[in-house]
């Protein structure tokens, strides 16, 4: 714990002493960083692993904001192994067939009458099972993978409307 409090003071003045201001021939120059902390031997063995584990506590960091640090533990760890899995999964998702559609209508409450329906995308993975769209969708938001599945969604959905 005090060991804790130690590299979170370092982390603390290395964010602050590299967020001031400073002088690039004429101009001037601001620049910040996101800092993921370990400690040896508690977050890894070897500096592989340290250097692996630091780099999971950094991207932990930066999502957290500007001028953050972020300590590494198994559940970050695991966290970003499963967000790996389903970038890595993902970017073969379509080739593989894994991606579905679901149609859900919309309906007039008073009527009863269906008046449209919102389309839902689905993801089976030969590797991860079912994935919620809750933990795939911010996933492929991040990367340009959502551009694919946004094409490939309106292609479907357009095929479907065409044939009724």
């Amino acid at each position: 714990m005090e060991n804790d409090i130690a590299l979170a003071s370092i982390a603390e003045n290395l964010i602050e002493t590299l967020s001031r201001p400073f002088q690039l021939d004429d101009i001037e120059v601001t620049i910040g960083c996101s800092v993921g902390v370990v400690s040896y031997p508690r977050d890894g063995e070897n500096l592989d692993q340290l250097m692996r584990h630091a780099d999971a506590a950094m991207y932990h960091a930066k999502a957290l904001g500007r001028g953050c640090y972020a300590f590494f533990d198994a559940e970050l760890d695991q966290r970003n192994h499963r967000l790996m899995q389903i970038k890595h999964g993902l970017r073969h998702a379509l080739s593989r067939n894994e991606i579905s559609l679901v149609y859900q209508p919309e309906i007039h409450l008073e009527t009863r009458d269906v008046f449209g329906y919102e389309v839902l995308m689905r993801w089976n993975s030969e590797e991860l099972g079912a994935v919620s769209p809750a933990e795939f969708i911010p996933v492929a938001e991040e990367s340009d993978i959502i551009a694919d599945l946004t094409s490939w969604m309106m292609l479907q959905a357009c095929r479907i409307y065409c044939r009724n």
